[in-house]
């Protein structure tokens, strides 16, 4: 059976910003959406759900645990 770790990250007005304990190697701060997503690809990171909020969404990432 597959082990997943998960990640958060917080979309609003165009950027996207890692939740800093749940996806800790990634950069910090906003990012465009584009870099943001290719960082978050190069290191395993696949989106997997969204959940809109009103001003600010959270974006749902996970990756295979690491043994």
């Amino acid at each position: 059976m597959t082990k997943w770790n998960y990640g958060l990250a917080y979309y609003n007005d165009g950027v996207i910003e890692p939740h800093g304990e749940y996806m800790n190697d990634m950069s910090p701060g906003e990012q465009a959406i584009a870099h943001f997503l290719e960082e978050a690809g190069e290191k395993g990171w696949e989106l997997c759900a969204l959940l809109p909020g009103k001003t600010t969404s959270c974006l749902v990432f996970k990756r295979p645990a690491r043994s």
